[in-house]
């Protein structure tokens, strides 16, 4: 009968409007200014990286001062007006390196378990949400930090591995950093968003270039206030995301989807089934739905495995280069954040004045498309980030070194020309879940190569002279590695 049929139909609807299992109704914004999308995405990037580079040099000294005591029982700890050169021992410096390798070890392992499901739940419930639940992750480990640091007598400095298991919330700093890129990809027609990520990239090294100075004179005051500004930082970055438009509508309305979601892509929750289930069928077609996409995407395979060998790099520039700096040199730590300033400068130059004019003198004179100018581009870059790495081995005084870090700041761009040839070759609505992918796979080569790098590093300074360059070595295999990856893309 038809009331039969239409008690049929109503089975396969959602059990009640607010369903969390049922298909998502993606906000319709009736116009989302780019504009307003990069304003918003750039003032979150200006609370993040203030959080960023005021905390790690002042959780360093911290971390440094802990271990010392730990070394030494009567070096006093919190007195940082008073210099104590045992700190700088090969025992101390040795604890500091591995206790932070494994403390970003777990900060890499903790969301590679979540990385993936949170980009599909960006792609079908919105960007938004994902990236607010990303940053209140980051705020409570940072909390959880905080709180070992300042009972030093109560938790010994490896509890701060601890502070990974929050970001099971969000997916941690690598979804953060992929939803930002996703949305600002969303929001941008495909022939400016190489302009645009040059742009952002530029503002976040000329925001590290201000910011380590201020980190500096934090520094030569008292380390926890820089922790504090970091930790309020971050609070108001995690309200912030809260104001960023949701762009997940630009990105179906693109591929011609309809602007309410992918809601074939959900099963329908009928009274028969269990939630546990239906959730088991969902997760089942996401992870089918991944293994396609990155099975009809191997013409992209060198590029991300370009940018996983990239990664150790990267890890290790930002993990272990400040420490290095101050045990090779025997340097404080505001002097060596102040001559971690030469590669961002180096950076910020290249970005905003050598590659627009060496980009506007290609397209009066060669006439070249797009891709194929961001793949040189590309190629250039890696190809200074071998040449600073190989210097940094060598590196035995600081103006050896003061010319690896502006090679190192010469290959800057890299990041943001592989991210602009990916986003041309990946379909929008797949763009969160390829760039997690990405992501998790850059996690998985962190895993392996961070804690090498904190014991080559912790090695390195223990046999002294040459030998502490001995990370550095390793990081210049993994440039040539990536080199040879991102050749192999046509």
């Amino acid at each position: 009968s038809d009331s039969d049929g239409e008690a049929g139909d109503d089975e396969d609807l959602p059990l009640y409007e607010g369903d969390p299992l049922a298909s998502p109704a993606v906000p319709k914004a009736a116009s989302t200014s780019p504009r307003y999308v990069v304003i918003m995405c750039s003032l979150f990037i200006f609370m993040v990286e203030l959080s960023m580079y005021v905390t790690d040099p002042a959780l360093q000294m911290i971390m440094e001062d802990v271990a010392c005591h730990n070394h030494f029982p009567d070096h006093k700890i919190g007195d940082f007006k008073t210099e104590d050169a045992r700190c700088k021992d090969a025992a101390v410096q040795g604890t500091l390196a591995m206790s932070r390798s494994w403390m970003m070890w777990a900060t890499m392992f903790v969301p590679l378990l979540v990385q993936i499901p949170y980009g599909i739940v960006a792609d079908n419930y919105g960007r938004r949400l994902v990236l607010f639940l990303g940053l209140l992750g980051n705020l409570l480990g940072s909390c959880w930090t905080v709180i070992v640091l300042l009972n030093p007598t109560v938790f010994s400095i490896w509890y701060l591995v601890l502070s990974a298991v929050p970001n099971l919330i969000g997916g941690g700093g690598s979804v953060i950093i992929a939803m930002v890129w996703t949305i600002l990809t969303d929001a941008i027609v495909p022939e400016k968003r190489t302009t645009l990520f040059y742009q952002m990239h530029a503002m976040m090294l000329i925001l590290s270039t201000i910011f380590r100075p201020i980190a500096g004179w934090m520094l030569s005051i008292n380390p926890w206030l820089s922790m504090w500004t970091g930790l309020g930082s971050l609070a108001l970055s995690t309200a912030l995301t809260l104001l960023i438009p949701e762009t997940l509508h630009l990105a179906q309305s693109s591929n011609g989807q309809q602007a309410h979601g992918h809601a074939s892509h959900f099963p329908p929750l009928g009274p028969k089934k269990s939630v546990i289930r239906t959730a088991w069928e969902t997760a089942s077609k996401d992870a089918l739905r991944v293994w396609q996409l990155l099975q009809n995407s191997k013409n992209l395979y060198p590029l991300i495995l370009g940018m996983a060998f990239y990664t150790p790099i990267h890890t290790g520039f930002e993990m272990n280069m400040l420490q290095y700096v101050t045990a090779r040199f025997e340097w404080d730590w505001s002097k060596a954040t102040y001559f971690m300033t030469i590669p961002k400068i180096t950076s910020v130059i290249v970005l905003l004045v050598i590659l627009p004019a060496i980009t506007w003198i290609i397209n009066r004179r060669l006439h070249l498309d797009i891709l194929t100018r961001d793949l040189y581009f590309a190629r250039g870059s890696i190809i200074c980030i071998v040449v600073g790495n190989a210097l940094t081995v060598v590196s035995a005084t600081p103006w050896m070194l003061a010319i690896s870090l502006i090679a190192l700041g010469f290959g800057n761009g890299l990041l943001p020309q592989v991210r602009a040839i990916l986003a041309s070759q990946v379909e929008a609505h797949a763009l969160a879940t390829v760039n997690t992918a990405i992501a998790s796979v850059e996690t998985m080569v962190g895993l392996v190569g961070t804690p090498s790098l904190g014991w080559l590093l912790s090695k390195g300074i223990a046999l002294g002279g040459f030998w502490m360059g001995l990370p550095y070595l390793a990081t210049t295999g993994c440039a040539i590695a990536s080199a040879v990856a991102i050749f192999m893309f046509r």
